[in-house]
């Protein structure tokens, strides 16, 4: 009998990775970056920091931190965007956990 579960919600349940890349991509491009969205494949699984640090290095932007807050709030945005898609997955997910609360399964 099952009694608990444990999961990870960012990056099992939601892959916020594709959001990000969306973001950072749309930013160069719109910023007059020579980059291509598909270049982004290769910072899977890095740290925003060194990805941030390596498009710095590349593109010769000196100021990271404010690179940093630019690429956040574009991040943000991006997220509200997608929000509309994402409202039936919480849906979904909500009553998947309430189901578990009702029988017994500890959630963490």
């Amino acid at each position: 009998m099952i009694k608990s579960i444990i999961f990870d919600f960012d990056g099992v349940l939601v892959d916020s990775e594709i959001l990000v890349a969306k973001a950072f991509s749309r930013y160069m491009i719109e910023s007059g970056y020579d980059f291509n969205h598909k270049e982004f494949s290769k910072f899977a699984g890095k740290k925003t920091f060194e990805v941030i640090s390596h498009l710095s290095d590349k593109f010769s932007i000196e100021d990271e931190e404010e690179f940093y807050d630019k690429i956040s709030i574009k991040t943000n945005f991006q997220n509200l965007k997608e929000k509309k898609h994402f409202k039936l997955f919480l849906i979904y997910l909500t009553n998947f956990l309430l189901m578990m609360k009702r029988n017994f399964i500890m959630i963490s």
